[in-house]
């Protein structure tokens, strides 16, 4: 499969991006095996040292499982298409509470860069194809303690205003207000997912560990998405909480809820 050496994007995220084409579209399924790394080196005529940095970025986002010894296995982690959740008001962000605990939780920027997304998320922002946005990956620490990875993707307009310092300190829904970004509507799916070896390496936890997977699609009074978040949390810091309130034809209307952090 050709790859752009002339493009400014790196060749271990064309590797990435064209990997996680093939389990999005469903030509790699949940348990299939991917080519081994000498494979993948003879395909793309890349090194081993991009091969592999492509497999971990697949890793942390839980698509793919790597077990020693032997190929990547697609997990059945594959992100799908969320479902509208328009009762939901108002989730506080997980930094804003864990200030609330008066903790004070500090962010590694991993990554922070532009490119081309998937089809997959193309579809959520509702952009051409070959619309560039922004993607941010960062490790979250309370006390030097890592407690949650996260890749987070924005409009690029948004995602350029966002610098390194910033989403080292203060939490990007704050980040997001300030700067004139409002979020009026979200959706959101929350799951068990056992830790995959490169999610384990960075949270600091045992391989298999269970994670509480928080995947989530911001809007704006206008339905326009501000933001894509899939958020790895330790399970031992965090318990989601919701509030609801019954209504007369039978049933509960979900009123608000957040994240009950452990201090």
């Amino acid at each position: 499969m050709d790859l752009d050496n002339k493009s400014p994007v790196t060749l271990y995220y064309q590797v990435e991006l064209q990997i996680r084409r093939l389990i999005e579209n469903g030509y790699f399924k949940s348990g299939d095996v991917l080519p081994g790394e000498r494979e993948l080196i003879d395909t793309y005529n890349v090194s081993r040292i991009t091969i592999r940095k492509a497999l971990e970025r697949l890793e942390e986002d839980g698509l793919i499982i790597k077990k020693r010894g032997t190929r990547s296995v697609v997990s059945d982690q594959i992100p799908k298409r969320l479902a509208k959740a328009s009762t939901i008001e108002d989730f506080r962000g997980i930094e804003d509470e864990l200030r609330q605990k008066g903790l004070c939780p500090k962010a590694s920027v991993l990554e922070h860069i532009s490119l081309i997304p998937s089809e997959a998320i193309s579809e959520i922002f509702q952009t051409g194809t070959n619309t560039e946005i922004t993607r941010i990956r960062r490790l979250c620490k309370v006390d030097d303690e890592p407690i949650w990875l996260e890749s987070r993707y924005f409009p690029q307009q948004l995602g350029e205003k966002l610098n390194a310092e910033s989403l080292e300190n203060q939490s990007v829904l704050s980040l997001m207000f300030h700067l004139g970004y409002k979020v009026d509507d979200v959706e959101i799916r929350l799951e068990a997912v056992s830790a995959t070896s490169q999610q384990a390496k960075l949270l600091k936890v045992p391989l298999n560990t269970t994670l509480l997977l928080h995947q989530s699609i911001a809007y704006d009074k206008s339905q326009r998405v501000l933001h894509l978040t899939r958020a790895y949390l330790r399970s031992d810091y965090y318990k989601f909480i919701i509030y609801a309130k019954p209504h007369k034809g039978g049933g509960l209307d979900i009123i608000g809820g957040g994240y009950l952090v452990k201090k």
